[in-house]
């Protein structure tokens, strides 16, 4: 009798731990190496930049333009805004905002999340809660402030989410920690190919921050401009 009790609690008691485990794993799917780089710094601060590019293409060529903040070409896009409601969420996971006003302003989700509730984080980001999820004020602020093109451009564009990037732990030498860069990738595409056009005449009348550029420059990871070679952004290969 007490070994057939005590088969029958080892038995659920293993089928607890496995099933917790599965769960763990299905939790985690895609962001598993996240998980076991971090084992060990659960208290360390790591750094996330949350944002969203926009896979723009002509002639098997991809838009790219060139960054504000550090000089080279990169997709369109920018980083998500959240809300006020995601203060419960920040105090919660022990979250932090990014200090260097060059790369940050108010709202912006470049923020700091111990490791141990990356995995939390991530979850969060993913639910769409508590922050923007429309993603065309970049692109107006991008293309259609500078006059690239009308403001009826995005009547006419269609913003369809093709994946999220692969999200991986990787090194700031830039801020000298640990970080995150959480991409999700869209393709807007045109009713009208004016708009396409009209991109294109810009740049051939001499628009230095526009370009478009070949799946080779991008994988090379650099183009060449009047004979000069420009950067291209390490992260635009998300997008081809």
């Amino acid at each position: 009798m007490v070994d057939f009790l005590l088969s029958n609690i080892a038995s659920a008691i293993f089928g607890s731990v496995f099933t917790s485990v599965i769960d763990f794993f299905k939790n985690t799917k895609g962001y598993i190496k996240i998980w076991f780089g971090l084992l060990g710094h659960r208290k360390e601060r790591i750094r996330f930049s949350c944002g969203y590019l926009f896979r723009i293409k002509m002639d098997n060529k991809y838009l790219l333009i060139k960054g504000k903040r550090i000089e080279q070409f990169q997709p369109i896009g920018g980083v998500y805004k959240y809300y006020s409601s995601f203060n419960d969420i920040k105090n919660s996971l022990n979250i932090t905002e990014e200090q260097n006003s060059i790369f940050y302003e108010d709202g912006d989700l470049r923020v700091y999340v111990p490791g141990k509730n990356v995995l939390k984080f991530i979850r969060w980001f993913n639910s769409g809660k508590n922050r923007e999820v429309n993603v065309t004020r970049e692109f107006y602020e991008e293309l259609v402030v500078p006059g690239y093109i009308p403001e009826n451009a995005i009547i006419n564009a269609k913003f369809e989410f093709i994946k999220q990037a692969e999200c991986k732990l990787g090194y700031s030498n830039a801020f000298r920690c640990k970080e995150v860069l959480i991409h999700n990738i869209y393709e807007v595409t045109f009713s009208d190919s004016t708009y396409l056009e009209k991109l294109n005449n810009v740049i051939n009348q001499g628009e230095k921050s526009l370009r478009f550029v070949s799946q080779s420059d991008i994988e090379r990871e650099a183009v060449e401009v009047n004979g000069v070679e420009n950067k291209i952004g390490a992260h635009a290969k998300n997008v081809v």
